[in-house]
């Protein structure tokens, strides 16, 4: 298995799954879209037979991920009619929903 997304690649190979974060002229900071690969691709891996071990790793050579991508615009959490900007826990929910789920599939 090769496949390339221009962000975010994977290959499995002699039973090692690596994944490569490839945007090294942003320090290969995280979009969402690769965050949401990388936890599909690693909670297949955790219950397919021909994965014996993961690496994950960056391109470029200044470092390995500088976290997630800032710049990127994020869809706020849905909320009901008339809720406020902002409700208490707002920033726990976007961590829980958002790159926690990639902490807790490695």
């Amino acid at each position: 298995m090769n496949e390339t997304i221009e962000d975010v690649q994977r290959r499995l190979e002699d039973g090692v799954l690596w994944i490569t974060l490839n945007r090294p002229d942003a320090g290969n900071a995280m979009t969402v879209s690769m965050r949401n690969e990388m936890i599909e691709w690693l909670e297949n891996a955790s219950i397919d037979y021909d994965v014996r071990a993961v690496v994950i790793t960056g391109t470029g050579d200044k470092g390995f991920c500088t976290g997630a991508d800032l710049r990127e615009a994020r869809t706020p959490l849905p909320k009901p009619p008339g809720a406020p900007d902002m409700v208490v826990g707002d920033g726990g929910r976007t961590i829980q929903r958002g790159f926690q789920r990639l902490i807790a599939s490695v």
